[in-house]
């Protein structure tokens, strides 16, 4: 199988969310993310739902010659993350590959 490669990843130490310490409160609900705003939590969140793997995808496509759609299978093996600002938090990614 094919690695995922992602462009724009940043170490650690560059990553400016990494640094703000989490401010959730371990054993009580009510004090930890996502009911309170703790921004290392969310900016976290948002790292892990970021694919790390290859994955596939399904879209229709419309054939010219019958003027009907087909589902088409696609292995994603490339993505580029789109960072925020302010934290570089992963504000989402998209997929770099041709068609």
């Amino acid at each position: 199988m094919s690695k995922l490669i992602i462009e724009g990843l940043l170490p650690d130490d560059q990553i400016r969310w990494k640094k703000i310490p989490c401010k959730c409160h371990k054993t009580e609900i009510e004090h930890m993310h996502p009911i309170i705003n703790c921004i290392h939590c969310k900016c976290q969140d948002q790292e892990d739902s970021m694919p790390r793997k290859p994955f596939d995808i399904s879209f229709s496509v419309l054939v010219e010659s019958t003027g009907k759609y087909k589902t088409v299978k696609k292995t994603i093996t490339k993505i580029k993350i789109n960072r925020g600002k302010k934290y570089q938090d992963i504000l989402g990614w998209y997929n770099m590959e041709d068609n």
